[in-house]
Parts: C-alpha cells; sequence; structure tokens
C-alpha cells in the first residue's frame, strides 16, 4: 500500500454529539449536524491545512481511476474507557475526505483503534491507496 495522505484533526465529537433531529414543517424530522459538529469541522480544516497535500492530479487520477483506499484512524484520549471507539469515524472521514475532495465511497478498508494521550485529545488520519 502507497500512503497517500497523513494528518490530524481535533478529537471529534461522539456520534450523539455530532446530530440532533431536528423538525422541518409539517411534522417531518431530518437529521441536522450539532454546533459541535460545525465547530469541529472549522478546526479540523485548519488542521489539516497544516498536512503535507497530494499533488492535485493524483487526487484526480484517484477520483478517475476510483482507486480503492484504506484509511487507518486512531483515536488518542484521556481515557480509554471514556468513550466509544466508533464515536468519531463518520466526522474524521468527512473532514479529511472533505479536505482532499475525494469521496469517502473510495474507502474499502478502515482501521481504527484508540490510544491514551498523554497531550491532547485528537484523531490521526492515515489515507492509503490499496495495492
Amino acid at each position: 500500500m502507497t500512503e497517500l495522505f497523513r494528518g490530524t484533526v481535533p478529537l471529534p465529537p461522539s456520534i450523539n454529539g455530532s446530530y440532533k433531529i431536528v423538525r422541518c414543517g409539517y411534522g417531518a424530522m431530518r437529521l441536522a449536524g450539532t454546533p459541535a459538529l460545525s465547530q469541529f469541522k472549522q478546526d479540523a480544516r485548519l488542521m489539516l491545512a497544516q498536512s503535507r497535500r497530494p499533488p492535485a492530479d493524483e487526487l484526480a487520477r484517484i477520483r478517475r481511476q476510483k482507486l480503492a483506499l484504506s484509511v487507518e484512524l486512531t483515536f488518542y484520549i484521556k481515557s480509554l474507557w471514556q468513550r466509544d471507539v466508533d464515536g468519531g469515524i463518520k466526522a474524521a472521514l468527512d473532514a479529511a475526505f472533505g479536505y482532499l475532495g475525494l469521496n469517502d465511497n473510495l474507502v474499502t478498508e478502515l482501521y481504527c483503534s484508540k490510544l491514551k494521550s498523554n497531550g491532547a485529545p485528537c484523531c490521526e488520519i492515515v489515507i492509503r491507496i490499496s495495492d
């Protein structure tokens, strides 16, 4: 596998902290992002901008050829029992793939782990091209 991208984002909010149900006329309801999710996306864009972005022609080739991608997410949190390992996956993937201009439906493999952090909580994202 060839590494395409490596970056770090703040610790995403949990699924419960990311979405809420809102009424949208005539009693219908839909899922909407919370202010915490909006803030995470803003902060993630700033942090990802400090990472080495792959060349535009490489990203275009991946989109055009629909290359399979493998993603490794490592959540660094203060306590291993603080939250579920899967709670921030969607927000982290959306932030990274939005930054790269890629569709996350290209992901065919996903590895996720959580580790104890001595510093600020965060999530490391590594995206590889599957060979």
